[in-house]
């Protein structure tokens, strides 16, 4: 796509959310003195079989192994010494696909995380060709959480009732979002939460279609979860108040960028290169509770 094509996209799709951006900013510059408390949430979409310069064609199995298992070996040493203030590891989060599952590659990434680096949450891409089916999204989403418990992944609250689980939507189609586009599935908030998803994560996705006008909050659903795209507006999450509605969004920042010399949206998730500074403009916080920065 020419570059003046991809730059009136990234316009385009901003006229979603740059009203509400433009309102944050406002509020935000009336809290600066106030110190934010800093979440890094290291939301990855761990593809293992992905080759950057060839798009569409898998790595080997043989590949997908040996970048798991040296990854496995390196990353302890590597991160060892980040750890938080109440001095635990830096834990990276695994989004894996479930339409790729492997059980060797799995079983590698289980006992990493068992040893306390992490943790496998869920990732799909599906409706990629042609619009996916709700009970085929459901039969995925269940399949792989079942086989995650068998590696001894994933948790229950209280116990008890199915296995509670973090999503990320391939290609950022969440909840059909993206028109038809890496998805289909009007319902698919409300399959997420019947099969135990607590928590989304895949926001924000601009320049993408499917970025929606509620950005940079910490919030639930207020549009009924079988409809499409009901995270499109929510209720910011409060102190005192617990969710109602799951699975909850966490979203990561979105904001204006006008360092380049021109206009640009960016989306600063998982391995961001953004400072804090300009992070911490974005505000996202949850109603009553002190300034916090996911990122």
């Amino acid at each position: 796509m020419p570059f003046a094509n991809w730059d009136s996209l990234k316009i385009l799709s901003s006229f979603k959310w740059i009203s509400t951006y433009a309102w944050q900013q406002t509020i935000s510059r009336a809290h600066s003195s106030v110190p934010p408390h800093l979440i890094l949430a290291l939301a990855d979409h761990f593809e293992p079989y992905i080759l950057p310069h060839n798009l569409g064609v898998y790595a080997s199995r043989t590949e997908q192994l040996r970048r798991v298992k040296a990854w496995c070996q390196q990353y302890p040493t590597s991160f060892d010494s980040c750890r938080d203030s109440d001095g635990h590891t830096f834990r990276h989060t695994y989004f894996y696909p479930a339409e790729h599952y492997d059980s060797d590659i799995i079983s590698l990434l289980a006992e990493h995380c068992r040893n306390g680096w992490g943790e496998i949450e869920i990732h799909l891409h599906h409706g990629m060709k042609v619009p996916d089916t709700a009970e085929n999204t459901r039969n995925l989403l269940v399949g792989f959480r079942d086989r995650l418990v068998q590696h001894g992944c994933l948790s229950r609250l209280d116990d008890s009732g199915v296995p509670r689980y973090a999503f990320v939507h391939g290609n950022w189609a969440l909840a059909n979002s993206a028109g038809n586009h890496f998805c289909g599935v009007d319902s698919e908030m409300q399959i997420l939460a019947e099969t135990g998803c607590y928590a989304d994560f895949t926001m924000p996705s601009a320049p993408s279609r499917g970025q929606v006008s509620k950005i940079n909050a910490l919030y639930e659903c207020v549009e009924p979860l079988e409809r499409r795209a009901p995270h499109r507006h929510g209720r910011d999450l409060a102190r005192g108040r617990r969710p109602q509605v799951f699975p909850i969004l966490v979203q990561g920042p979105l904001m204006l960028d006008f360092s380049r010399g021109k206009l640009g949206a960016e989306r600063r998730q998982s391995t961001s290169s953004a400072t804090a500074s300009p992070l911490a403009a974005c505000g996202n916080h949850s109603a009553g509770m002190p300034r916090v920065v996911v990122c």
